[in-house]
């Protein structure tokens, strides 16, 4: 089994969610291009928290000294591998990004509302909200 990640940013200077545009080019690996956050498989030797500020910074240069798990997640299959992904929220400081441009190609700053809206998210969005 994958273990993975996924974490809302959010930057209390602005009080607004990062999301990001993946990039589309090579869905076989990537998936197919929308609005999302940041996601990433964990590492040999890295745990759960070191992931999500591992992969922040790959995929945006930002960096979080906050990162906390929200106690929620899900499984999934995907390329005939099941993968258990586990949420977290990291809080950053910079709202300075620098897209990796391989897996991520744009991003938006946006208010909880907005953020939601525009995510591709299968789960209820209301839950999301709350």
């Amino acid at each position: 089994m994958n273990k993975k990640i996924l974490a809302f940013i959010y930057s209390k200077k602005k009080n607004k969610f990062l999301i990001l545009k993946t990039n589309g080019d090579k869905p076989e690996i990537h998936g197919v291009s929308k609005w999302f956050t940041t996601t990433g498989s964990v590492e040999d030797k890295e745990d759960y928290e070191e992931a999500v500020k591992r992969e922040l910074l790959e995929e945006t240069g930002l960096l979080s000294k906050e990162v906390y798990n929200l106690k929620w997640g899900c499984r999934y299959e995907w390329q005939d591998q099941i993968h258990e992904e586990l949420y977290f929220i990291a809080f950053v400081d910079s709202e300075k990004v620098k897209l990796d441009n391989i897996e991520v190609i744009d991003f938006q700053w946006l208010d909880i509302n907005k953020f939601v809206d525009l995510l591709a998210w299968n789960e209820d969005k209301g839950e999301l909200k709350s």
